[in-house]
């Protein structure tokens, strides 16, 4: 019980993680940007007032003033003074922030110097809102037990519009969290201990050209910024250097953090955590708390020392050394629980940040980083430099730079002045974009957004509400990415009609104005139609004109007058050549020769063969017929269908034939399916002339299908997609599906291309064509991927047959956050989409993907690609980058199907040996089987359930499970926790152990691995998976394989088990993961909040040997199942006396036995049962074909 309820209280933690910061979140009420104007003109000495009613702070923008040499600015506020030269206005052109509502500027110009001016001008204001900070509690407990602290190394860090805090690791490097924001020219971070702002002496601005971080807030772990500060302005010195005075010993330890090395272990660890909280009185002072280390994640650690908003950016520091360990980001502590949250500060890329700053050098070679996109490096005055400029930049606003990192090479695209229906040009120097006025039928709609300080929180759309919802428009979200207080301006030419334009903001406080001063407009034709920003998480206007009435259609287009009057109404000619007479139709064509005649001889007898090939052959022949025939067979053949003989044939045979082959015959046929004739008969035939087969004889394979052509789609109006109409080797959608729904430069033709028959899946519509996610072609061919290459067969695309699809992509930046989901439907006209796979991006920009799949049963099929930012798998992910598309394609019939031909009456062939492990049809990828309702395999020497299909559990937040729950006997998944917090079985392979047969199928009698990927909650010892298998997948009777095992750890974690594959051509393994469980015994199907089951069904071949049959095996025939690929084959399970006896007795007959049971059909319908008293007595045939107790014919030619 106290397991669970931990468990409970680390969930409430979580769920309150990921929208509470304890960061500036909560003081960006507390500051805004406001406009001012002050300009003294160009003079020697001037004053005056800046004065902003009620502000408790407020900071200058000086940005437009200059001084001359020896000229000050004084600025006076209510208790502090600053100084400010032409050199610091240089480096900085904010003020210090000074306490109170009002501060007074005096300049000041040296004497002596005649005509040396100076100018000041105040452009606008950075004004506090409120004094203290409103309190967002990660309090550990009843009580908050922080106590005021007065730590030198540290500082309150206004950045970005709010409070967090800042640490000092060198003489002039910090680190703090990265959602703070990247800092500004006003950022400062004010060395204090109370809740004031510090004097100018310690306030330090922040070196904006030296900052990295993480960005905003994305993952646990994954949120870090490490950055650079200039000398103070009045001092002159460095932050590290004038706090290590303060503290009386100079040099690390005093004036800056020492770092420490994580520990491997929570035993008696404790955490400090100090910084700049949010409090109930002295809101944002320092104060400090310890407590206890209670987790150690992979890039993350949790800790419960009480925090508040405003403690973001503070160190954690592990209190038996005193080292820093790491940065707090997160808040999760309740009264009842839970715990805080900070990045470690040996995550690699926050440690590759952090040693740059600290690195000394002695030239610039020792700190270049190989990286060409971020500039070059430089070495000054002992410590590295990142170059603060911007390395592809050709000084126009009318292109866009961009800086491919592959080819180190910058490269510039025109800035496209382009939307539907319109073009534009674009202006230097201003880059805006001057558009021609809209077509007389259509209608200008425009969008302006003036962002907040948190601009990727906002989203906006514009809806068509006249039949379709269609968005026409759309923006914001990461397009919005680190432009706060910015404008953007979007607008196309549409049809008149009624419209709803929908603004959102994800943290629910609008865009105006506790958090910035946003606003939006929208124009419908030029007149302003909606306008405002304060609002709570969405708000909706709707404008435009009435729908058009479908009853008064657009009347059709009248003809065009004809230039002149003509002297009739009509005038007719013919022209052409004497039409073809009806007597003569055209030939048909000629049927493809097949391998060897079909007519009997037209005289005479044809000897039959000494031995014949097995009917029908079990593989095509392997060399095609020594020649044609050219004319009709004579009495003596023109050419032998065998080898050429030693002497001529004759029409006598060579010897009587008999009712037994003369020798042994081999699974396949030989090159000539006879010996050549060695002496003339003597004797007639014994036996009638073997009659024609009943059915085409099977033809000699060829490279590829003679009629199948490469296809090439055309959109299909009626699907609203690309469609090949016609079966063909390959279908490729060519240049229909380039660009994505509207996005700038690349709007995708017939967007969105998703099939209207089933739910019509809309394109994001931010960023910018080839350098955000679009998918520009897929194809799909037959054929099959061989050790990573793809291999087209030239075929056709057949039922049950192999096809590959590939797909050109374009993805953002190195690619790691995008991923293509691909699904298939069997039918295009009711598309019920099934996964094949997930792919992440392998590299930025230009990809190709591919993934090879069975053939579905069905003559219409549709492919459909899902290209998403982030998120999870889906057919039609909502992302506002995301890209969807499909493509039908028309598949042929599956030949195969046709029953084989009526075997002719030869005697029984010598059966084959089984499976000598000679061949292999190598690793095998599962696909979800819906009569099974588990992921199933084909034969093969592994089964793989893939990187998607058992991905998840149940319906977990964030990691729904395809198919859930995957188990034969619908075994209920837990539904509760988060994906990859919680538990999960993300993956399981089969594989067959070394030292069996090489190379071979798993065979009855292997030894197998199970491997299971799982994700295991917190340090993994409240968790444990027990894994079974069953020898029938159809009725599953679960056997437990060896003992329960506890998760090795936490997160990501393989677990395995081994052991012999029983009897049985389809048999099934089962991870079983539960948490809190430590009973022994069989339990295959638990039934907790947080356990998943998954199920894997695998082929299995016969092992003759364990069944007691030594002799003799049955050929193999085998086909691709039409719906997922597999191969289904008919196996006896025969006891070994009896086998053998009834298989001497029916290879003595002549005539061809019965046998019951045995029913008709594809699938398993073949009958199961024991053998007694010579017959066999078997149940229904179970599967797609029909069967049943009534005596039907052997489908294989040998009994056994």
């Amino acid at each position: 019980m106290k397991l669970y309820l931990n468990k409970l209280l680390f969930l409430l933690s979580a769920a309150s993680t990921s929208p509470l910061f304890a960061d500036a979140r909560y003081t960006t009420f507390c500051e805004s940007m406001q406009p001012y104007t002050y300009n003294s003109g160009d003079t020697r000495d001037a004053t005056t007032t800046v004065s902003i009613d009620n502000a408790p702070w407020i900071q200058l923008d000086l940005s437009g003033s200059e001084l001359a040499a020896g000229a000050t600015l004084t600025i006076v506020g209510d208790a502090a003074t600053q100084v400010i030269t032409s050199n610091d206005l240089s480096s900085n052109e904010f003020s210090a922030v000074f306490d109170g509502s009002s501060v007074s500027l005096e300049l000041s110009s040296p004497g002596g110097i005649r005509g040396v001016t100076s100018r000041v001008e105040v452009s606008q204001v950075k004004v506090g809102l409120c004094k203290d900070d409103i309190i967002s509690e990660s309090i550990c407990g009843d009580t908050d037990d922080r106590t005021p602290s007065t730590d030198v190394r540290m500082g309150r860090l206004s950045s970005g519009g709010g409070s967090c805090t800042a640490w000092l690791i060198s003489e002039d490097a910090y680190v703090t969290a990265g959602h703070c924001g990247t800092p500004t020219s006003s950022s400062r971070i004010h060395f204090v201990f109370s809740n004031g702002s510090a004097p100018p002496e310690d306030q330090y601005a922040v070196d904006v050209s030296q900052y990295v971080g993480s960005g905003a807030f994305t993952s646990s772990g994954n949120d870090w910024g490490v950055g650079r500060v200039l000398p103070n302005s009045v001092t002159g010195k460095l932050p590290g250097v004038a706090q290590s005075e303060k503290c009386g010993t100079p040099g690390p330890g005093c004036g800056w953090f020492n770092l420490g090395s994580v520990p491997s272990t929570t035993t008696e660890k404790n955490i400090r955590i100090t910084g700049y909280g949010s409090a109930a009185t002295d809101s944002l002072s320092q104060r400090t708390h310890v407590g206890a280390l209670t987790f150690i994640g992979p890039t993350y650690l949790q800790y419960v020392p009480d925090t508040t908003g405003g403690n973001s950016g503070s160190p954690v520091v592990l209190e038996e050394t005193g080292l820093a360990i790491g940065v707090h980001t997160n808040g999760g502590c309740t009264a009842s629980g839970g715990a805080n949250l900070g990045t470690r500060i040996d995550k690699p890329d926050f440690k590759e940040a952090v040693d740059f700053v600290l690195e000394d050098c002695t030239q610039d070679s020792d700190c270049d980083d190989g990286v060409f996109c971020n500039g070059a490096e430089t070495c000054t005055a002992g410590k590295c430099r990142r170059d603060d400029t911007e390395i592809c930049d050709d000084g126009l606003a009318c292109t866009i730079n961009i800086c491919n990192e592959a080819a180190s090479m910058c490269e510039y695209q025109d800035k496209s002045c382009s939307a539907p229906w319109q073009s534009g040009l674009c202006i230097e120097p201003t880059g805006e974009c001057e558009f021609n006025p809209c077509p007389d039928s259509l209608t200008r709609i425009e969008v302006d957004i003036i962002t907040d300080n948190y601009p990727t929180e906002t989203t906006w759309t514009v809806t068509d509400k006249c039949g379709s919802n269609e968005v026409v428009l759309s923006g914001g979200g990461n397009s919005y990415a680190n432009s706060p207080n910015s404008p953007f301006s979007q607008n196309i030419c549409a049809a008149e009609g009624e419209y709803e334009f929908t603004i959102n903001d994800t943290y629910g406080d609008g865009i105006c104005c506790s958090v910035g001063s946003g606003s939006y407009a929208v124009k419908y034709g030029g007149v302003e139609v909606a306008s405002g920003g304060q609002f709570s998480s969405t708000e909706t206007k709707s404008f435009g004109s009435t729908c058009p009435s479908p009853s008064d259609p657009t009347p059709p287009p009248t003809m065009p007058p004809t230039a002149s009057p003509t002297a009739s109404s009509t005038e007719t000619k013919s022209f052409g050549s004497t039409c073809p007479s009806p007597s003569d139709p055209t030939p048909p064509p000629t049927m493809p020769p097949t391998a060897s005649p079909t007519a009997s001889p037209t005289a005479g007898s044809t000897p039959p063969p000494t031995s014949s090939p097995t009917n029908p052959p079990t593989t095509p022949p392997t060399n095609p017929p020594t020649a044609p025939p050219t004319v009709p067979p004579t009495n003596t053949p023109t050419a032998s269908p065998t080898n050429p003989p030693t002497v001529p044939p004759t029409n006598i045979p060579t010897a009587p034939p008999t009712n037994l082959p003369t020798t042994p015959t081999t699974n396949s046929p030989t090159e000539s399916p006879t010996n050549p004739p060695t002496a003339p008969s003597t004797t007639p035939p014994t036996a009638p002339q073997t009659p024609a087969p009943t059915a085409p004889v099977t033809p000699t394979p060829t490279s590829g299908d003679a009629d199948a052509v490469a296809q090439e789609a055309a959109f299909d109006s009626g699907y609203g997609a690309p469609r090949c109409a016609n079966v063909g080797s390959s279908c490729d959608s060519l240049a229909l599906l380039n660009g994505r729904g509207i996005i700038t430069n690349g709007n995708e033709p017939n967007h969105s291309n998703t099939n209207k028959n089933g739910a019509v899946c809309n394109d994001g519509n931010s960023g910018t064509y080839q350098y955000d996610e679009s998918i520009e072609q897929i194809t799909v061919t037959a054929g099959d991927i061989i050790s990573g290459t793809p291999v087209p067969s030239g075929d056709f695309i057949v039922e049950g047959g192999r096809a590959f699809v590939t797909v050109d992509l374009w993805c953002w930046n190195t690619g790691s956050s995008d991923t293509a989901d691909i699904y298939i439907t069997s039918d295009a006209s009711s598309p019920d989409w099934q996964p094949l796979a997930s792919i992440n991006c392998p590299g930025g920009g230009a990809q190709t993907i591919t993934h090879a799949f069975d053939v579905p049963s069905g003559a219409n099929q549709s492919i459909r690609v899902n290209l998403r930012y982030n998120g999870s798998p889906s057919t039609c992910s909502n992302g506002n980058y995301d890209d969807h598309d499909d493509l039908i394609f028309t598949v042929k019939a599956d030949t195969n199907a046709t029953p084989p031909p009526t075997p002719a009456p030869t005697p029984p062939l010598t059966p084959v040996p089984t499976n000598d492990g000679s061949s292999s049809s190598g690793p095998q990828t599962a696909s979800y089987n819906t009569d099974l309702g588990a992921p199933k395999c084909s034969y093969g020497v592994s089964c793989d359930s893939g990187a998607a299909l058992l991905n998840g559990r149940g319906s977990i937040a964030n990691g729904n499970e395809f198919h859930a729950p995957n188990t034969l006997d619908a075994c209920i998944d837990g539904n509760s926790g988060t994906y990859h917090s919680d538990e999960s079985i993300d993956r399981i392979v089969v594989t067959k152990a070394s030292g069996t047969v090489s190379g071979s199928d798993m065979t009855e009698g292997d030894e197998v691995t199970v491997s299971a990927n799982v994700w295991c909650w917190n340090t993994g010892s409240s968790d444990y998976i027990d894994f079974y298998y069953a020898s029938d997948a159809t009725l599953p009777v679960w056997t437990q394989i060896g003992d329960r095992q506890p998760c090795p750890g936490g997160g990501a974690q393989t677990v395995t088990a081994s052991f012999t594959l029983p009897q049985g051509s389809l048999q099934a393994v089962r991870a079983n993961m539960m948490y809190g469980s430590v009973s022994t015994g069989l339990n295959s199907c638990t039934s907790g909040n947080y356990d998943d089951t998954d199920d894997l069904v695998i082929s299995v071949k016969p092992n003759l040997a364990m069944q007691g049959v030594s002799e003799a095996a049955f050929p193999i025939p085998s086909r691709h199942d039409d719906e997922q690929g597999e191969i289904i084959e008919a196996w006896k399970d025969i006891e070994a006396d009896e086998m053998k006896k009834d298989l001497n007795e029916m290879n003595a007959s002549t005539e061809k036995p019965k046998l019951k049971g045995q029913g008709k059909g594809k699938g398993g319908g073949k009958g199961k049962g024991k053998w007694k008293d010579g017959e066999k007595k078997g149940k229904a045939g179970k599967g797609k074909g029909k069967g049943s107790d009534d005596e039907s014919e052997s489908q294989f030619g040998l009994w056994q």
